[in-house]
């Protein structure tokens, strides 16, 4: 199961939103709007695994 707060998916998909309204208004090619918001969600879903590392091995300490 998955784990998180409502706020944190709401302010998540408000970040998506605006990135990728400013994507449209930049006239950035649909390509590589999808591939910006990819890396953007990779990145996050990468630091949140680093987070969550960080936690286990400062809680085995």
């Amino acid at each position: 199961g998955g784990e998180g707060k409502v706020s944190g998916a709401v302010i998540g998909a408000l970040i998506i939103g605006v990135l990728q309204t400013g994507l449209v208004i930049l006239n950035i090619d649909p390509l590589w709007q999808f591939i910006v918001v990819g890396v953007v969600i990779i990145v996050a879903v990468l630091v949140n695994q680093a987070q969550t590392a960080l936690e286990r091995l400062r809680a085995n300490v």
